[in-house]
């Protein structure tokens, strides 16, 4: 499956739930205009709301707008370039992490994950790549010992990666003790 497809079964799995802001379906339904699809209740667009840095979700909507329209603005070749790098990003892994972040207990699995995506990355764009792993891995200093215990929670988990898990927690006891 193409990463176009795999954004595409995505975004339209996730408009078929219900979600609980409207800028969230707008994210959605921006993100299956840019692959070329037409939302199922059509083409709106949303009056722009406000935006600041604790909300990187409004800038990417905005991306996304703004290429949506980028023939209507004067954009010069490299803002043209930066523009699609960002509304790219945006769908094959930025998307992902935003609409799975929902659980507490998901947050390891789902950084974890995040964090191979970026390296993978770097195959495609290692700028974006590299920029987006640095400001994320910045932020990582909530992930706490204690708190990747909550992967064995996580349904999405494989049991087997939780027995692999408790294994390591006996051995680090028995180098403890």
């Amino acid at each position: 499956m193409t990463t176009g497809n795999k954004s595409r079964v995505f975004v339209l799995k996730h408009l078929e739930e219900n979600q609980p802001r409207d800028d969230y379906r707008e994210f959605l339904e921006l993100s299956l205009m840019f692959l070329g699809d037409v939302p199922p209740r059509g083409v709106r667009f949303m009056t722009p709301g406000p935006v600041h840095h604790a909300r990187w979700m409004a800038k990417a909507l905005y991306s996304l707008k703004i290429y949506r329209f980028r023939n209507q603005f004067h954009l010069t070749v490299r803002e043209n370039k930066g523009l699609r790098d960002v509304c790219l990003f945006i769908l094959r892994l930025y998307i992902e992490a935003w609409f799975t972040a929902l659980l507490a207990i998901s947050a390891p699995s789902n950084d974890l994950k995040l964090i191979q995506a970026l390296a993978e990355y770097r195959n495609e764009n290692s700028v974006v790549s590299e920029a987006a792993s640095s400001k994320f891995c910045s932020h990582l200093w909530y992930l706490s010992e204690e708190l990747v215990g909550l992967a064995f929670y996580d349904p999405a988990v494989p049991t087997e990666t939780k027995r692999r898990m408790v294994q390591a927690l006996e051995i680090t006891q028995q180098v403890i003790h």
